[in-house]
């Protein structure tokens, strides 16, 4: 996220920097947005250790939290 928010000053906000510090401080260990105009998302990398504490933490706050997996077969999404 460090390296695109360099392109433009458009790529951020407070809002989506307090929400990565916050992910980053309960455990994520990196992130990427995607999407524009409101219809956007955040994809975070976390330990399997930590994943469950970060979802939590998140959820408390508001935000709607899907499991995502990595596989052979590509990345798979839920939401429980």
């Amino acid at each position: 996220m460090q390296n695109k928010k360099q392109m433009s000053r458009l790529i951020s906000n407070s809002e989506i920097d307090e929400l990565y510090n916050f992910a980053r401080d309960n455990g994520a260990k990196a992130g990427k947005i995607s999407g524009a105009g409101g219809g956007g998302f955040f994809m975070l990398c976390v330990d399997p250790v930590d994943k469950y504490d970060l979802k939590k933490a998140l959820e408390l706050r508001g935000h709607r939290v899907w499991d995502v997996s990595l596989s052979e077969q590509g990345a798979q999404a839920w939401s429980a």
